[in-house]
């Protein structure tokens, strides 16, 4: 998975602005702010030297899921959970 900061720097940023040419006051937010993939927070992985190891089916469903992932069609669900291990 590859993860990506624009959305959260711009919504910084638009916080920031807000401020300085408004007058708003700073305000963090009461809940959470998630940026999901679909709004440009991350995405797939490329394959790179493992490509040719990929089964072309696999590579196809995976790019569908990804497409109903950007179009809003399937959402991914929210885990908060602490992470546990052995």
């Amino acid at each position: 998975a590859l993860g990506y900061w624009d959305p959260a720097i711009k919504y910084i940023i638009d916080q920031w602005w807000d401020h300085k040419t408004t007058g708003k006051p700073y305000d963090a937010p009461k809940d959470k702010v998630w940026f999901p993939m679909k709004d440009g927070s991350g995405d797939i992985a490329p394959f790179h030297d493992l490509d040719s190891l990929v089964p072309d089916a696999v590579k196809q469903k995976l790019n569908e899921i990804r497409q109903q992932i950007m179009d809003g069609t399937f959402t991914v669900p929210l885990d908060e959970s602490v992470p546990v291990s052995d």
